[in-house]
């Protein structure tokens, strides 16, 4: 088992860091990223929105590495005038209030890996100090007086458009590049919409949803926008579960009141039903869009009933042969 630590905690928690594996295109390039880098001792930059996964991949690069501890420094929540003492440690007396001396979280990753969560996020004038830890991996403990070396790996991940910051004057441009060895771009889940479904079924399977959701409860899901990303969806599903419990009914499929009243409460910016567009000066054929409709339909059947070629007929009320001539 591996330790996992993060700033509120007082006593290490044991933990396997990835627990489940995500569906999808996305996460399999993750997944593969993980496998190569985990071998190499470069530091790896993680950009992606809020919810993306950048501590999943994260903790799946940890894993991979299979030692250490994974300790997660929580750039955002950090108090200004504890930024140090966090990070680094403090003797006893060092400071008023310091009755007893504490160990860092930069000593508690020992070998392991040291996770800054939302570097970007860190206020320009401590930046200086991790691009010192990140150069030179060095650090001394508030109040004492010997350099302590950092044996961890650094993992960095940020929200942030990082060229704007850094052209802004919010981030440090040489703190980047020692960051930048080794980057991943987590693309937001907008961008990823034929992945939606498959996160649905996995999230519910993971929150073991008595009931499936109907189809026009899983449109409403792929038109959203989710501005919280993989978080979001995750959170959702949850709580749809949990208001099953609270308010059942005879219904056999979820439908979609259930899933919006967690959804509007962010506004209509964040409905978005994707549009077909027709580049150039033609269009294609009824007949060419009628084609691509009944394949998508098909894939989409054949989804809900795993790969039941009678259940996806029973589904969409299609003959098995006309079926089979959409699969291709």
């Amino acid at each position: 088992m591996t330790q996992i630590l993060s700033l509120d905690t007082t006593t290490a928690e044991c933990s396997d860091p990835v627990t489940t594996r995500l569906p999808g295109l996305v996460a399999m390039e993750m997944e593969k990223f993980a496998s190569v880098v985990a071998d190499t001792n470069h530091h790896v930059l993680l950009l992606g929105e809020w919810g993306a996964g950048k501590d999943y991949l994260a903790k799946m690069i940890h894993s991979k590495m299979n030692r250490g501890s994974f300790v997660v420094v929580d750039c955002v929540s950090i108090p200004e005038n504890l930024f140090a003492s966090t990070l680094f440690g403090h003797m006893r007396g060092a400071f008023t209030g310091a009755i007893e001396r504490q160990i860092g979280l930069a000593q508690l990753a020992n070998d392991g890996t040291l996770f800054l969560n939302e570097i970007g996020e860190v206020p320009i004038q401590h930046q200086g100090t991790y691009l010192r830890l990140i150069e030179e991996r060095t650090y001394r403990i508030v109040g004492g007086h010997e350099e302590c070396h950092l044996k961890a790996r650094i993992i960095a991940a940020t929200n942030i458009d990082t060229k704007k910051a850094i052209a802004e004057g919010r981030f440090r441009r040489d703190l980047y590049d020692r960051l930048d060895q080794i980057t991943f771009r987590i693309p937001p889940l907008r961008e990823r919409r034929d992945e939606i479904l498959d996160l649905i079924n996995h999230f519910s399977k993971v929150e073991n949803l008595p009931k499936p959701f109907s189809g026009e409860a899983l449109e409403v899901m792929e038109n959203y926008h989710w501005p919280g990303n993989i978080r979001e969806l995750s959170n959702v599903i949850k709580k749809v579960g949990i208001d099953l419990l609270l308010h059942p009914s005879g219904e056999l499929r979820i439908q979609p009141y259930r899933v919006k009243k967690y959804l509007e409460r962010r506004g209509e910016e964040n409905w978005n039903p994707p549009k077909q567009e027709y580049p150039g000066d033609t269009l294609p054929t009824f007949l060419e869009v009628s084609e691509r409709a009944a394949k998508d339909l098909v894939r989409e059947a054949l989804k809900r009933t795993n790969g039941n070629v009678s259940g996806a007929t029973r589904l969409i009320g299609m003959s098995s042969k006309t079926l089979r001539k959409y699969m291709s």
